[in-house]
């Protein structure tokens, strides 16, 4: 059987990652994501003719009534492990990176920045940093972790997991197995350019709402938007240089208006 894990297949023109498989009567169906969109998403049936590996089409009735149901628990238990994974890998962040201190600058800055409430990461995981602007968009691999890894991650103590997230946060945030190996990832969802962020580094959101106070001219609105561009430039790159200092993990800061 072909190794399926990070397994590459391309689709007019496109790279899908192997993201989960499911066997089921003997055969072998894959759910697979776009390498550079991870809204771009499909489940194909995985043919082998003679070690010559091909995708078809899966039968809408055998999705709906059978396959569905196997690839959301394996997806849901994936899932949860993550959300597991980046909750200790925060609270290490948030340990060696003062964010709640850029965070209140933000706040503090008296130039007008809104809250974007309710926001939803884009990879579904969950928010632990209970900050008002800073968000981390980066997916975490672990299926690179071992099992005694992932059996520290779920049953063991605060210190060990800590030491845990110590070992190995480069491995699991870097997409991909060789560090060496430079690719462009998009974690926010867009096709902006500045969103695409190196394969190897943390991806740091800060997003704020729309203004609060009204202007009386447009030249008061540009003044105060020309202040935050040059705020928020500063704040991002103290940010970037303390990551370096702190956890030699290089950053992309995404920073946009909700």
């Amino acid at each position: 059987m072909i190794d399926l894990e990070n397994k590459i297949f391309r689709i007019n023109d496109k790279e899908y990652e192997v993201i989960e498989y499911v066997e089921h009567n003997n055969k072998v169906y894959v759910y697979l994501v776009n390498r550079d969109n991870e809204l771009d998403s499909s489940f194909y049936e995985l043919i082998n003719n003679n070690n010559d590996y091909y995708l078809d089409e899966i039968d809408k009735d055998l999705f709906q009534n059978e396959l569905l149901k196997k690839f959301t628990d394996k997806l849901t238990i994936d899932l949860k492990y993550e959300n597991m994974y980046k909750e200790q890998f925060e609270k290490y962040l948030l340990s060696k990176v003062n964010l709640v201190e850029y965070d209140n600058s933000i706040t503090n800055s008296n130039l007008d920045f809104g809250l974007c409430n309710n926001y939803k990461l884009p990879s579904n995981l969950d928010e632990f940093l209970n900050l008002k602007y800073i968000y981390i968009l980066n997916k975490f691999y672990i299926e690179k972790l071992s099992k005694e890894e992932l059996n520290i991650l779920v049953n063991g103590n605060e210190q060990d997991k800590e030491q845990l997230i110590n070992n190995t946060y480069k491995k699991i945030l870097l997409y991909g197995d060789d560090p060496n190996k430079k690719v462009k990832i998009n974690y926010n969802n867009t096709d902006i350019y500045e969103d695409y962020s190196n394969n190897d580094e943390l991806v740091i959101g800060i997003f704020y709402g729309s203004n609060n106070n009204k202007y009386n001219t447009e030249e008061d609105y540009l003044d105060n938007y020309n202040k935050k561009k040059e705020f928020m430039k500063e704040l991002s790159q103290r940010l970037k240089e303390e990551i370096k200092l702190k956890l030699d993990l290089n950053t992309n800061v995404i920073i946009r208006k909700k």
